[in-house]
């Protein structure tokens, strides 16, 4: 689901996240790479991630690195998926 406040802003962006799997499976150490336009992506990137779990635990922590990209939808699916698509191919430096 996009996130509510993102949508009434109609904002849209991308967020760099770095975290460890943890033992049990879940995210840990959340930290912000990078994130564009501003911080509000990041924080609700950081809780989307918080709320993952891996089905292959591993046996030691591992640490990751994820692109998410917030891509609020327009007049139809194929535009949105077509504004989607670019996105993704920007820098989110």
């Amino acid at each position: 689901m996009y996130p509510i406040e993102l949508a009434k802003a109609r904002m849209v962006g991308c967020t760099i996240l770095s975290f460890d799997v943890a033992e049990s499976g879940k995210a840990e150490n959340i930290q912000t790479d990078i994130s564009i336009p501003n911080t509000k992506i990041s924080q609700h990137a950081k809780s989307i991630v918080s709320q993952w779990q891996t089905d292959q635990t591993p046996t030691v922590k591992e640490s990751h690195t994820v692109r998410l990209d917030f891509c609020l939808g327009l007049e139809s699916l194929e535009k949105t998926q077509q504004a989607c698509a670019k996105q993704v191919q920007l820098s989110c430096e």
